[in-house]
């Protein structure tokens, strides 16, 4: 049953590209319009939920309520930098998606680790049920991946995202006791702070994607990396 699991959310990985290629289908602009929209709130209600629900609380159970501080400055340094470095925003967004994507993998691990039966005892959660808790909410990330991604960075971004996640599930799966070793030290709750608090930026605030709203009436070019979009301070 365990490796059931652990196919069915590595198959779950495949709900970014498989969503975003079915509503570029739509042969009706406003209509893609309003799914696109529909599927922008989607992504942030179901991330927000997973930081506030799942990840923020076993971080404050690991670290204290001293991991508050980490997770506001992953929140908020990033916006200051962007607007220190008003020539270098750009970098400094990207260099801030890049650290949220490193937490969304370092996420994952653990996913990966409790897939294999770790931590199920300890969390009280029957193994069956908690696999299931992860593979549902794992469609849901891995559509705000490509979402972030791949409209105005590609393939280039996107795809390796995707892979750095089934490649951590796999190293958590299989090395499900050490991975738990790990992420007991409260050091590791600092970290999911700190990468929980750029992940919720990188949602709400993506300059990179400036021109992609304005791209929806022309079909996808799926093999391309277009051009990132002018950095534009905010959310767009």
């Amino acid at each position: 049953m365990q490796f059931a699991f652990l196919f069915i959310s590595l198959l779950s990985l495949s709900a970014g590209p498989i969503v975003w290629f079915l509503l570029r289908q739509d042969t009706q602009t406003r209509r893609r319009r309003l799914l696109f929209r529909a599927l922008d709130w989607f992504v942030l209600i179901s991330i927000t939920l997973l930081l506030v629900v799942e990840v923020l609380p076993d971080a404050l159970a690991r670290g204290g309520l001293l991991v508050l501080g980490a997770f506001t400055i992953g929140l908020l340094l990033p916006q200051v930098l962007e607007g220190l470095f008003r020539h270098a925003a750009r970098t400094m967004h990207l260099l801030a998606l890049s650290l949220a994507l490193l937490g969304i993998a370092l996420h994952t691990l653990v996913d990966g680790a409790m897939l294999s039966g770790e931590h199920v005892h300890a969390l009280g959660s029957g193994e069956n049920g908690l696999a299931a808790a992860i593979v549902l909410h794992r469609a849901p990330v891995a559509l705000a991946v490509w979402w972030l991604l791949f409209p105005a960075l590609g393939l280039r971004w996107a795809l390796p995202a995707l892979l750095l996640m089934a490649a951590a599930t796999l190293t958590g799966f299989f090395a499900g006791h050490s991975v738990a070793a790990i992420h007991h030290l409260v050091a590791t709750a600092w970290l999911q702070a700190l990468t929980a608090g750029m992940i919720l930026h990188a949602v709400f605030n993506r300059p990179h994607l400036a021109a992609h709203h304005q791209t929806h009436a022309q079909p996808a070019d799926v093999s391309a990396s277009p051009e990132p979009a002018p950095v534009e301070p905010g959310r767009v």
